[in-house]
C-alpha cells in the first residue's frame, strides 16, 4: 500500500488498515491496494483491485472486468461503525444493490446488518460475495427485500435503501407526494412506506 502522506490514524482505522495488509498478504495476489489517503471528513480510503476474472458471468449476471477497482471508506471509530465501499459513479449504474451515489449495498437484508466483531475481513467477505453474487445474477434472492438503485447526489446524502414494497409513481405523469423514512444509523435511511 503507498500511503500519500503520513495519516493520522485513529486505535479503529490503524486496527482496519492491519487487517486489509493481511487480508492483500493472504490473497495470493487476487487483492492488491494501490493507495491510502485520509479525507477531509475523518475518514481513511484505501484504493483496491479485486481480482473477478475467476467469476464466470450469468446471463442476467453484471459483466464484470478481470479486475474492478473498488474504495474503501474507513471511519474514524471503526469497527463500532461499518466502512463503505465505492466505485466510480456510472460503474453499475441501474444495477440491484447499486446506489447511483456511488456506494454498493452490501446487505442484502436487515438481518445482516454489521456486526463490529466482523472487522474487515467480515467485511471483505461480504464485498466478495457480493461481486460472485453480482457475476451470478443472484444479488436479489428470491424472499429477499430488493435493493433497486437510487439517484443520489453527492456522499454526503448518504444511503438511501428503497424496499421492493415502497411505493411507486404512476407511469402516466408527474408524481408528488412524500416517503416515509427508517433511519438506520448516520449515513443509512429505508424508505418504508
Amino acid at each position: 500500500m503507498k500511503d500519500s502522506t503520513t495519516l493520522e490514524l485513529t486505535e479503529g482505522q490503524q486496527l482496519a488498515l492491519d487487517q486489509l495488509h493481511r487480508i492483500v498478504q493472504a490473497s495470493q495476489g487476487s487483492v492488491a491496494a494501490t493507495h491510502v489517503a485520509a479525507t477531509t471528513d475523518g475518514y481513511v480510503e484505501a484504493r483496491f483491485s479485486i481480482g473477478c476474472a475467476n467469476l464466470p458471468p450469468t446471463q442476467d449476471g453484471l459483466r464484470l472486468r478481470s479486475v474492478e477497482a473498488v474504495t474503501l471508506r474507513i471511519p474514524a471509530n471503526f469497527p463500532f461503525t461499518a466502512p463503505s465501499v465505492q466505485t466510480r459513479h456510472t460503474r453499475f449504474a441501474g444495477a440491484p444493490h447499486v446506489n447511483w451515489s456511488r456506494h454498493l449495498c452490501l446487505y442484502r437484508s436487515t438481518a445482516t446488518e454489521w456486526d463490529p466483531a466482523d472487522g474487515m475481513y467480515g467485511f471483505i467477505t461480504r464485498l466478495l460475495d457480493w461481486l460472485e453474487a453480482a457475476a451470478a445474477g443472484q444479488l436479489d434472492r428470491l424472499g429477499e427485500p430488493l435493493h433497486p438503485p437510487n439517484a443520489l447526489t453527492d456522499h454526503t446524502a448518504g444511503l438511501l435503501v428503497i424496499r421492493h414494497d415502497a411505493p411507486v409513481a404512476r407511469p402516466d405523469g408527474p408524481w408528488l407526494g412524500a416517503a416515509v423514512l427508517h433511519q438506520v444509523n448516520d449515513i443509512r435511511s429505508d424508505v418504508v412506506g
